[in-house]
């Protein structure tokens, strides 16, 4: 980012002829990564569970305090899990359970018993594909201003 400040500072300086200092490029530099924050989405996040109601209480409660995801639909029918990712955009599938769904869908299985290793676990696999899939579509939609 620091590369696109100092060539952001290029452009403003041949205009306004701005004197170079690192206060100013620090100021670009956070503008920009500012921006970048604003342009994520949470991810799109399905539960699917075989719980009963007081174990799906517990886990959509610790679910709830994990960063970057949004749950669009939690259930415990295959056919219903099967039938929503064909008409929506799901980007995560957080399971208490195994499944045989055939997709491309990123998968997290969890313990109904969510423990502190288990949200480190899934902390990390959620930034990451949280990441992987903002700049995915953040560069996409660069390409596409720039074509």
């Amino acid at each position: 980012v620091i590369d696109i400040a100092l060539d952001i500072f290029e452009i403003i300086n041949k205009q306004f002829n701005v004197e170079y200092n690192a206060r100013t490029i620090s100021n670009i530099t956070y503008a920009c990564l500012n921006a970048i924050e604003l342009n994520k989405r949470k991810l799109k996040t399905v539960l699917f569970h075989d719980c009963d109601y007081y174990e799906f209480k517990y886990i959509l409660n610790k679910l709830k305090n994990i960063p970057y995801i949004t749950i669009i639909l939690s259930t415990d029918k295959e056919s219903e899990l099967k039938r929503f990712i064909k008409e929506e955009q799901v980007d995560l599938i957080i399971s208490t359970n195994d499944c045989n769904l055939q997709s491309n869908i990123s998968w997290k299985e969890i313990n109904k018993n969510v423990g502190r290793k288990d949200i480190i676990s899934l902390l990390e696999f959620v930034e990451e594909l949280y990441q992987r899939i903002n700049f995915k579509e953040l560069y996409i939609k660069n390409n596409k201003l720039h074509t």
